[in-house]
């Protein structure tokens, strides 16, 4: 794939992430208002299981299948079929579990009122592992396109039912809508994977049928061996979810809170403020998830220097872009919070969290830049340690009467700063990736944000009030400033990547 094809299609894959993740965002208005606090608190918990369920029967499989189909279509190929079955078989096993033991995960994760929610998980655990492995086989192969479209149908789906159940059950109980929420999963996936099935059967994506090959056992061995690396990081985010969902609340109980108290701070935080500073990092996401075939066919042929260079502008633009949204974060966190959901109660956590698209933004093209050069286990000891920073943020900060908010924020950061400042010593071991310049450009970015916004409210004073349109207005200008100064980069470096 030529260099402009390559941007094109990375283009597209933004904007079918963006697209997906802005439908996700925006139901979170709605759905806040429906559940409440205590609500998007269960929501939350649910959904933290949810993610760690799914990551256990998956595991770094899908990530690693995309890696080796980018090298080796055939052999993807191969992987893919023979993990099919498997995928669909644990799925179910896991699926039945979930419904079986609703009540004892429940009492476990110490609140009643998911048992109901758990049960209305248990489909959504049999579906989506093997979207999952299909959509890793469309990544290798660099058809975007299917992807971008599966993924938009699920979105779609999956919030229509999800708004119609919650309003229709919230009137039996936080908990039933909760469990309507969840099922909205359920519905988004089974669409989706049936399109995707769709396209596969009529060859769309699918090479040549597998008639035999004399080295499987050695290449399985290879596969697992990849497999396995990238599922203990990718398993190591949803556990850090799931161990909050069950440490935060009672230490925040421990403080003196009650448990609706406890509950209701967690979805402040966990369900509200992290998701408004973690929305930005969609775009480095998006790159990321782009790119990762690129660096890996670039690192196999031997393209060392197309691999540095696409890996240094990979980090920049993840730099600037995280510095951007952390000084919007600063400035609009009670604007945010306002128009998101109509209350200032995350303004509070939207700043306390700010930095977290700088940092999630360097972990994310980091660990990316480390799996395509087979550095698999370097990004793996990054996120221990940071679980290992934050569990200990947890346990002993927000239990400190008036510290639960910090305690709670802090246990986030410091995840995301250990593992991003590990993954960036690892790279930098093997090449310079050129930390001053990139430091230097942040540092005139921040200059020129700041002056955009003094001269902005110099120009709309109104005194010590400014209107909401006048805030809006401000929001807007600084993102597409940040954007533009990102594409004309990328675009500056397009013909390094090819």
């Amino acid at each position: 794939m030529g260099s402009r094809n390559f941007v094109v299609h990375v283009i597209l894959r933004m904007v079918a992430i963006f697209l997906v993740k802005l439908m996700g965002f925006f139901v979170r208005i709605p759905l806040f208002r429906a559940l409440g606090p205590e609500g998007i608190g269960l929501y939350q918990m649910v959904y933290a299981f949810y993610g760690l369920m799914l990551t256990l029967i998956t595991g770094g499989i899908p990530t690693a299948l995309a890696l080796s189909t980018a090298g080796d279509k055939q052999h993807g190929n191969r992987m893919m079929r023979r993990f099919s079955g498997y995928f669909i078989l644990f799925g179910l096993v896991f699926s039945l579990l979930c419904y079986l033991l609703s009540d004892k995960i429940a009492h476990f994760m110490g609140n009643r009122d998911l048992e109901f929610a758990l049960r209305c998980t248990a489909p959504a655990i049999a579906i989506v592992p093997l979207l999952s492995l299909l959509r890793g086989y469309l990544q290798g192969n660099e058809r975007h396109g299917i992807l971008a479209v599966s993924e938009l149908i699920e979105q779609a789906v999956r919030i229509s039912v999800l708004l119609i159940l919650v309003l229709l059950w919230v009137h039996y109980g936080v908990s039933y809508a909760v469990g309507g929420a969840m099922l909205g999963a359920f519905s988004g996936a089974t669409l989706a994977l049936f399109f995707v099935l769709v396209l596969l059967n009529r060859g769309t994506a699918s090479p040549k049928r597998f008639v035999g090959h004399k080295g499987i056992p050695d290449e399985m061995s290879i596969f697992f061996y990849a497999s396995l690396t990238i599922s203990a990081t990718r398993l190591l985010i949803p556990f850090s979810d799931f161990l909050d969902a069950i440490i935060v609340p009672k230490r925040i109980q421990a403080s003196g809170l009650s448990l609706v108290e406890a509950t209701s701070m967690y979805g402040e935080i966990s369900g509200m403020g992290s998701l408004v500073v973690y929305m930005p990092s969609l775009l480095t996401s998006a790159i990321a998830f782009a790119l990762s075939t690129r660096l890996t066919s670039n690192w196999r042929s031997n393209q060392i220097t197309a691999y540095q260079k696409h890996s240094i502008l990979a980090l920049e633009i993840a730099a600037l872009w995280g510095v951007g949204a952390t000084l919007i974060m600063i400035f609009h966190a009670t604007d945010l919070s306002l128009i998101f959901y109509s209350t200032t109660a995350a303004s509070k956590s939207i700043q306390y969290l700010c930095l977290a698209p700088l940092l999630c933004g360097i972990r994310e093209m980091s660990t990316i830049i480390l799996w395509a050069s087979g550095q698999k286990k370097a990004p793996l000891i990054g996120l221990v340690l940071g679980i290992s920073g934050s569990v200990l943020c947890n346990y002993f900060l927000i239990a400190i009467p008036g510290l639960s908010y910090t305690g709670t924020a802090m246990g986030i950061l410091v995840l995301e700063a250990i593992a991003a400042t590990w993954n960036l010593y690892m790279i930098k071991k093997g090449f310079s990736l050129g930390l001053g310049s990139i430091l230097m450009k942040c540092m005139a970015l921040t200059i020129f944000v700041l002056a955009e916004i003094w001269l902005f409210r110099i120009i709309f004073s109104n005194g010590d009030h400014r209107s909401f349109l006048q805030s809006t207005g401000e929001m807007t200008l600084l993102f597409t400033t940040v954007f533009l100064y990102l594409m004309y980069r990328f675009n500056r470096s397009r013909d390094s990547i090819s």
